[in-house]
């Protein structure tokens, strides 16, 4: 594969953000994105401030197999990656691009490695404040609400009040979009959005669709990989759904259906994965942005050497 087809607009595609071990490593790498990508100084932002909260961000990320600081700066460098491509690159509003890199970098803060569901299914604080609904979206975006209301990180000062309520609103928008109970849902919606309607930037029901559909598929764009990196991170996840199956035979609950450890085989649960939640979602992203058929190429070889391992009987964690 060419070299260029892994870059775009200075962002690389697969970096080995897990070979850096320090959150300094790490916040280094994320400001370094923002600044890559232009729009800290076009929407006249603070970049101290900026890298400030960067900085407090990172210490509300728990230490979890997968959703941890890793993910969060893989997922801002996948969007870095994503806003880069030639179409979002012309199109997209200057800040609908920062907006996305922002919720990227905040959207699973104090993510505690366990589903929503089990949440609802132990009737937990947070549950209840959030009345059982998109329960560590909502819980991520008010830890960011109160970050952001400490004169320490307010990098937003120069930012008028108006339009910073509108970029809170588009945050909520982004950080709910990646509630998992609503993905079905949103394909087909999308899908027939797109069928009635041609792409236009210009139209604000077009940026919500599309900059949502990006941030889902941000957020679960470690599939999209190549296999020894999409492997890495599918074995992570897994070891988190396992860990609860575990909680919830404990206690007697259902057991979620990616979540039984003596059931469930790797390979198999990601070739359901990128085959019934991942793959439609990036082939309707590459009919509006051509480059994403790379990534729709990626996830089709990906897909076909799990189905081949699972045929075997090969476990990929062994």
């Amino acid at each position: 594969m060419p070299d260029n087809q892994n870059k775009s607009g200075g962002f690389e595609r697969n970096p080995s953000i897990l070979s850096l071990l320090t959150k300094t490593q790490l916040v280094d790498f994320v400001e370094k994105l923002f600044l890559n990508e232009g729009s800290i100084e076009t929407l006249s932002l603070d970049q101290k401030f900026l890298r400030r909260f960067i900085e407090k961000t990172s210490l509300h990320y728990r230490e979890n197999p997968y959703h941890n600081f890793h993910h969060a700066v893989d997922t801002v460098n996948t969007i870095g990656w994503m806003i880069s491509l030639p179409v979002f690159h012309r199109h997209l509003p200057q800040h609908h691009k920062f907006l996305l890199l922002f919720t990227a970098l905040i959207h699973d803060i104090e993510h505690p490695g366990h589903n929503n569901q089990w949440e609802i299914s132990i009737q937990s604080a947070l549950a209840k404040k959030y009345q059982n609904e998109a329960v560590l979206e909502k819980h991520s975006l008010d830890v960011t609400r109160h970050l952001l209301s400490d004169p320490k990180y307010i990098f937003l000062a120069k930012v008028e009040a108006e339009t910073v309520g509108d970029w809170m609103n588009t945050i909520e928008e982004l950080v709910m979009s990646t509630d998992f109970a609503a993905h079905r849902g949103f394909l087909d919606d999308f899908g027939a959005y797109l069928e009635n309607n041609e792409p236009d930037f210009s139209q604000p029901q077009f940026l919500s669709w599309i900059t949502r559909a990006l941030m889902k598929a941000a957020d679960i764009a470690n599939t999209s990989k190549p296999f020894p990196e999409a492997m890495v991170w599918g074995k992570r996840v897994m070891m988190e759904f396992w860990a609860q199956g575990v909680m919830e035979k404990s206690r007697n609950f259902p057991v979620g259906p990616l979540n039984d450890p003596e059931t469930v085989k790797l390979n198999a649960a990601q070739a359901g994965f990128i085959r019934f939640a991942v793959l439609e979602l990036f082939q309707l992203i590459a009919r509006i942005e051509p480059g994403f058929q790379l990534l729709v190429d990626t996830l089709t070889t990906n897909l076909a050497i799990y189905d081949e391992m699972a045929q075997s009987g090969d476990d990929l964690f062994e």
